[in-house]
């Protein structure tokens, strides 16, 4: 069932009106972002094991898409620190 699923992926790219694409785009805000998280979702379920054991493939997709955007999202946030006194003064530190 889900290996059929998977044959139509063609019409998840985000660029198609899809109901996916939109569903990313939606909750995404950011085109970058949605495209990211869609490409992301359809490589997580196409490397499933035993795909036959998801009883509703377009559910778990989707499950799926919504848990990439909300992990690329708080990435986003991330920042690299390139002086780690400012963030933690080494006197403050004993």
């Amino acid at each position: 069932m889900l290996a059929q699923y998977l044959r139509g992926a063609s019409s998840w790219r985000p660029s198609g009106k899809t109901l996916r694409g939109m569903l990313a785009r939606t909750r995404a805000g950011d085109p970058e972002l949605a495209e990211d998280a869609l490409l992301e979702a359809y490589y997580a379920v196409a490397r499933l094991e035993n795909p036959e054991r998801i009883a509703d493939p377009r559910a778990h997709y989707c499950g799926v898409l919504l848990r990439s955007i909300h992990k690329l999202r708080s990435q986003r946030g991330a920042a690299l620190i390139d002086d780690f006194e400012v963030v933690a003064p080494v006197s403050a530190v004993v």
